[in-house]
């Protein structure tokens, strides 16, 4: 405690400092003060309390227990009562207090004004009264005596604690840590907080590990595959997964900055404008793995549904207003004044209202509701895939995320009663293949319970098409190929796996007999190292303890000196 408040951290470097015969200054006479008071006993016999840990302890009990100033000239009057008369107990809080100031604790006041105004300090320390507001500095006294300030600032200095900090040597590093450690906040290393800890590598860089090494790590470990991973295909014709949300709404704004309803259908729209909104679309994406002509087809039916969508949507907004004037009055902001123009009359026409009323009536002829929302039958479906194997959920489990939602108390409520009695179809047939020996996938489980229906799958939404019969034939010669081609290569696993056993054997028995080598010659240096460092803090003792000795013969010399000419000159004094 006393070595940190004076910076005394490390006694072997002070010791190193040269030495000269001087008198001590203010801060050394009180560090040897402390030292003293350290070592002096409360009062004779008392061997676990010293003068300084009483007061310090006693201090320490004051503040968490909030006793006052009066308790304890109190309680230090009673100590003085109770203890021997040769005990060293303070007479008051102040004179206790003053220990603190001693060891770093102390405090400066600095009046202040009684409106928080300024502080009388630098250029107002001899101020009578605040420059601002004009209040006074000094509480009235009638009877004259002390002056006292209205308010009073117990400023705790800084610098005296930062410059104990860069004493020691420990902490001194720590506070060199922003300069030295601390990595810049524009360095590339924080743009990736998952990756890095923010520490700069200096070391370096570990060798990159061999084929062998990789198998070596990973051959505890259950379910991985060493070949080819599975080829997933592109079977949906949809956007899916992250950024598909941002992907297709690009796609809307690039078509309702383009076309306008006045071209005609969607085919005269597509001839028209197709080729400007792909090459916007190339300009905005990239993409890979997907012939461009394919991507082409799937962004063109992408945008197909959107302008049906778009165009459903101002159907709505028309239908809410009984007269032309009012629908001119409340145009939707996503089309021009001349489309909304022209759609009036196209809503207005006899045609329209007639293929209206039939798409109506074939509505309500569907037997069951989905509960997506707004996300698609692919986007459900692909949130099921098994990000390991690559595999999807079972068609039944699929048919239920997308027919159920939960209600109040987070239970699972259907939309309707024909989607959940074709989900027991469809987990009854999904537990029947788990015993066939050639399966059906999960479109002809579809198929089976919802029926065939030429150009698209039931059950799988807008995108999906049905396999050809030649197909359906081209996987099952495919699967036949596999499961021999698949026996080939087990067979050649197991021979590379047997020689690569071998050579790893070799490999851990040479690593362990370098191991015992080296184990030995650091156990052999590290003794050595052990003995000379013993033998260097013997010497560094020894001479602490010299240094020691002889300051302390110093300091006594100086005081008898003192002693002596204060003793010479008291006698003179009595003399005269």
């Amino acid at each position: 405690m006393i070595h940190d408040a004076y910076g005394y951290a490390n006694t072997a470097d002070a010791n190193n400092l040269p030495h000269h015969n001087e008198e001590p200054n203010l801060q050394a006479q009180k560090f040897y003060q402390l030292l003293e008071d350290a070592e002096t006993e409360l009062y004779p016999g008392c061997k676990s309390v010293s003068k300084l840990s009483f007061v310090v302890r006693l201090l320490h009990l004051k503040c968490i227990n909030h006793w006052t100033n009066k308790s304890m000239d109190d309680l230090l009057s009673f100590f003085k009562e109770v203890l021997p008369v040769e005990s060293f107990v303070p007479n008051s809080f102040y004179e206790a207090k003053k220990v603190l100031r001693d060891l770093g604790l102390g405090y400066t006041k600095i009046d202040a004004c009684q409106n928080d105004c300024i502080l009388y300090w630098r250029e107002h320390a001899n101020a009578q009264s605040c420059p601002k507001c004009g209040e006074s500095r000094w509480k009235s006294k009638e009877n004259g005596g002390k002056k006292v300030a209205h308010k009073v600032l117990r400023h705790f200095p800084i610098k005296p604690r930062l410059q104990r900090l860069y004493m020691a040597r420990e902490t001194a590093k720590k506070m060199r840590w922003h300069k030295e450690e601390r990595v810049d906040d524009d360095h590339p290393w924080r743009k990736n907080r998952r990756l890095f800890d923010g520490k700069v590598e200096k070391g370096v860089a570990p060798s990159p590990l061999t084929g062998d090494d990789v198998l070596m790590q990973l051959r505890g470990f259950g379910n991985v595959n060493f070949g080819k991973g599975q080829k997933r295909k592109h079977d949906i014709e949809r956007a899916v997964g992250p950024g598909s949300r941002d992907i297709v709404n690009y796609y809307g704004l690039i078509m309702c900055s383009t076309i306008s309803f006045r071209d005609g259908d969607w085919q005269e729209i597509i001839t028209k404008h197709g080729d400007a909104m792909w090459l916007k679309v190339k300009d905005k994406f990239e993409a890979t793995g997907v012939r461009e002509h394919v991507l082409q087809a799937l962004v063109v039916n992408t945008m197909k549904r959107l302008f049906r969508t778009w165009k459903t949507r101002l159907h709505v907004e028309y239908s809410r207003y009984a007269t032309d004037e009012e629908r001119l009055s409340h145009r939707p902001s996503d089309v021009t004044p001349e489309d909304w123009v022209f759609l009036l009359g196209h809503f207005g026409s006899p045609e329209f209202k007639a293929v209206s009323e039939r798409n109506k009536i074939n509505r309500g002829k569907q037997i069951t509701k989905h509960s997506c929302g707004s996300k698609s039958f692919a986007e459900v479906e692909e949130s099921t895939r098994n990000p390991v194997n690559g595999q999807k959920a079972p068609p039944d489990r699929v048919w239920e995320l997308q027919h159920t939602r939960k209600n109040d108390k987070e239970e699972l409520v259907w939309s309707d009663p024909q989607s959940q009695q074709i989900h027991g179809q469809l987990q009854e047939i999904v537990e029947q293949q788990q015993f066939e020996e050639n399966p059906m996938n999960a479109d002809e489980i579809l198929v089976t319970v919802l029926g065939e229906r030429t150009g698209y799958v039931r059950g799988k939404g807008y995108g999906k098409r049905p396999a050809k019969k030649s197909r359906v034939q081209q996987v099952e010669l495919e699967a036949s190929m596999s499961s021999a081609m698949e026996s080939m290569r087990q067979d050649m696993q197991a021979e590379t796996d047997r020689k690569l056993q071998e050579e790893r054997e070799q490999a851990v028995e040479l690593q362990r007999k370098l191991e015992e080598q080296m184990a030995a010659e650091l156990s052999r240096k590290l003794e050595d190292d052990r003995f000379e460092l013993q033998r260097k803090l013997e010497e560094d003792r020894a001479e602490l303890q010299k240094k020691l000795e002889e300051e302390r013969a110093h300091m006594n010399l100086q005081l008898d000196k003192r002693f002596q000419q204060q003793m010479a000159t008291m006698m003179a004094r009595i003399q005269k």
